[in-house]
């Protein structure tokens, strides 16, 4: 697998998951977690999308974190990895992931208009789940490309 899209949301109100439903569903465990995933393969990549425990945000922002981890040791035949997180849910300096992962950006959905704000990684991230391409795939990740340029540059 040369890379690997990740996509962290929320469950319940969120539109992401609910666009997911046809993809292939595996239960992840390691350690003391065990977590639903749901997988696309595109081409010779793959996306990943889990939704985050509820609870407060410190606690949400930890678990996420920890599963981010797991999936680190889960998926180690990944060259190049690129994490797409609801906001403030990730610790991005606890990733795992190491100099495999290439890019990251934190996102806010609105699912009331269709729209994530001006940054466009959750529009991108959206047309994505919805129609699971390969152009599309690349579009989510020079949309984080971006935003992690801006975040660091």
């Amino acid at each position: 697998m040369a890379r690997l899209l990740i996509i962290v949301t929320t469950s319940g109100y969120d539109c992401l998951w609910s666009q997911v439903e046809n993809w292939d569903s595996q239960q992840v465990r390691a350690e003391e977690r065990a977590f639903e995933v749901k997988k696309q393969q595109i081409d010779g990549d793959l996306a990943v999308i889990f939704c985050h425990p509820e609870g407060s945000v410190e606690y949400q922002r930890r678990e996420a974190t920890k599963q981010i981890q797991v999936l680190a040791r889960f998926f180690p035949n990944s060259q190049e990895v690129y994490i797409a997180a609801h906001s403030g849910r990730v610790n991005w300096k606890e990733h795992g992931f190491g100099d495999r992962l290439k890019a990251y950006a934190d996102f806010d959905h609105y699912c009331i208009n269709g729209s994530g704000g001006e940054d466009g990684v959750y529009d991108a991230v959206l047309e994505f789940v919805r129609e699971p391409t390969p152009d599309k795939f690349n579009k989510v990740v020079e949309q984080l490309k971006k935003k992690t340029a801006f975040n660091t540059g």
